[in-house]
C-alpha cells in the first residue's frame, strides 16, 4: 500500500482519559510530521510515517504487523510490536 501525501487527523473519543489529538502530514517522499496536541512536533522518516498513519486510521495492530511486513524486510511480529511501541511513545508524549 502507498500512503497519498496529504494530511490526516485523529482525534480520540469522547470518553478516552487521554484526550488527544493528533495531524500527520505525509510529504511527497513518504516522511511525516506529525503534530500531537498541538504542542509537540515529530518528524518522521518514511516507516514511522507510515506506523503514524496507520494509527491515525486506527487499524488493528495486527492488520499494521501484515502491511508492514509485506513492504519491508521484517517479520509481522516485529512490526506489530514496532507498531505498539511508537503508539505507546506518542501517548506518553
Amino acid at each position: 500500500m502507498n500512503i497519498l501525501p496529504g494530511i490526516y487527523h485523529y482525534i480520540s473519543p469522547a470518553d478516552d482519559p487521554r484526550n488527544y489529538r493528533l495531524h500527520l502530514r505525509i510529504e511527497p517522499d513518504g516522511s511525516g510530521i506529525l503534530v500531537i496536541n498541538a504542542s509537540t512536533i515529530l518528524h518522521l522518516n518514511q516507516t514511522a510515517a507510515e506506523y503514524a498513519y496507520y494509527m491515525v486510521k486506527n487499524s488493528p495492530v495486527d492488520e499494521v504487523g501484515k502491511e508492514i511486513s509485506k513492504r519491508y524486510q521484517v517479520t509481522a511480529d516485529q512490526a506489530m510490536r514496532d507498531y505498539q511501541n511508537l503508539a505507546e511513545s506518542i501517548q506518553v508524549l
